[in-house]
């Protein structure tokens, strides 16, 4: 299970942006700030859509970060991790990333 904290900022905007305790984590921090904000519900329908096991894996691509997702692990790839020399994936349980996704979405 992951550890982090959530933090709300702006009055008239409200931004919810998740500080994870291990460092290895970092890139989904951008990736919820991101991607989320943009294609939240593309996401989302397409990680609902493994978890119904309407389809045996689903892939997205975002503007900076992609995603492959299985019903047990999602993997994140940052897409110009190669330029900017870091790492360029990690793997999350599926369930925990909707979960932490839809309460991004929800209190945006």
């Amino acid at each position: 299970m992951l550890k982090y904290t959530l933090k709300v900022s702006g009055t008239k905007h409200r931004i919810v942006t998740a500080e994870f305790e291990d460092e290895t984590y970092a890139p989904l921090s951008s990736f919820l700030l991101s991607e989320v904000r943009n294609f939240g519900s593309i996401i989302v329908a397409k990680i609902s859509s493994v978890l119904r096991h309407e389809a045996e894996q689903a892939d997205f691509n975002g503007n900076i970060y992609s995603l492959t997702i299985t019903p047990e692990t999602t993997t994140l790839t940052d897409n110009f991790a190669e330029y900017n020399n870091t790492s360029t994936e990690l793997t999350i349980r599926t369930e925990e990333l909707l979960e932490l996704i839809q309460f991004i979405m929800h209190n945006s």
